[in-house]
């Protein structure tokens, strides 16, 4: 699921929203409103989207660098679904940053924290803690049901 907003996924990336403002001297785009972005079977949904993207060189097209979603922040795939209340996709880096009231479920499984760090090239995922009261993370896991 995480690996799906990646720069060397080989998917298009297809964003719509209800407007997009473009600053070329600074190399970003804003989509604001019912934000959707989907590549391969990954969707992201938000408010506001800001890409940062990079010149495309030797004549070649743009590339995207960085994506910050805000506002609600739900990315989806299948039976998994991540939420937060923003995220940053560090396409060329292959990081992905969610922060505030972090929930990733898998199914019946979940887990809660403050901030979520997952490195693409590691395959290495950090869950911080839920709340600075308890300093802890929290899970819940269903065990599989017998046939």
């Amino acid at each position: 699921m995480f690996s799906g907003f990646s720069s060397n996924s080989g998917k298009e990336i297809n964003i719509t929203a209800d407007s997009l403002e473009v600053d070329d001297s600074r190399n970003t785009a804003i989509f604001r409103g019912n934000v959707k972005v989907v590549q391969g079977e990954v969707t992201l949904n938000t408010a506001i989207l800001k890409v940062d993207y990079t010149d495309g060189a030797n004549g070649s097209s743009q590339e995207i660098d960085k994506m910050e979603a805000s506002g609600s922040v739900v990315v989806s795939s299948g039976d998994n679904t991540l939420t937060g209340d923003r995220a940053l996709f560090e396409m060329l880096r292959q990081f992905i940053t969610v922060t505030g009231n972090v929930v990733i479920s898998q199914g019946d499984n979940i887990l809660r924290g403050s901030k979520l760090v997952i490195n693409l090239i590691e395959n290495t995922t950090h869950l911080e803690s839920a709340s600075p009261e308890s300093g802890r993370v929290q899970g819940s896991f269903m065990p599989r049901r017998a046939n």
